[in-house]
């Protein structure tokens, strides 16, 4: 074909650009063409390297791997769920012993009264509600006696417990610290 660019008889590659008119632009065409026989060099180096290295990340690896993590996860989640076993979840209400349950009331009952203490110290007034002190226990009922004094009832089987904010607290949580702690025998 009349014009297309031919090798020379004896040479091999892509033809040789024809001769510069200065020797600054011969030197950069010399650069030019270094950089592109390395750089050809290394692609084809790392193309090599690819085929006989076997890789992670090579066809299927990877989803191998997270199959095998994933799935006793899933099941282990699922057993967690279903059989509900006590050392992931806790003991069952049914498990707690009623001395326990009672002391476990009335130190919530304690803490909840300190709560309406400091709001009555930093306002003036004892709350209208439990609705502005937080996540409220269930059960636990209030009633504004006088100015400064409430009442706080819950139910503990068949027995009311009541704690009086003009009564010491002491009085009221009896032995209760030592039954949550676990030093009561």
């Amino acid at each position: 074909m009349a014009g297309e660019l031919r090798p020379r008889p004896g040479t091999e590659g892509p033809p040789r650009p024809r001769k510069p008119e200065s020797p600054t632009a011969a030197r950069a065409i010399a650069r030019a063409v270094a950089l592109r026989d390395v750089l050809t060099h290394a692609v084809e180096v790392y193309k090599e390297s690819r085929k006989h290295s076997g890789l992670p990340g090579s066809a299927g690896t990877g989803r191998i791997v997270a199959l095998a993590l994933c799935v006793p996860a899933l099941a282990f989640c699922v057993y967690s769920y279903v059989a509900r076993p006590q050392s992931i979840w806790g003991p069952k209400a049914a498990n707690v012993s009623p001395v326990l349950e009672d002391a476990n009331v009335r130190f919530t009952m304690f803490l909840l009264s300190q709560r309406i203490r400091s709001q009555y110290a930093t306002k003036g007034r004892l709350p209208a509600s439990l609705a502005g002190l937080g996540a409220i226990p269930r059960g636990i009922t209030y009633n504004i006696v006088a100015d400064s004094v409430f009442e706080l009832r819950a139910e503990v089987g068949r027995q009311v417990l009541v704690l009086r904010s003009d009564e010491p607290p002491k009085a009221f949580l009896g032995d209760a610290p030592r039954y949550i702690t676990g030093r009561a025998q």
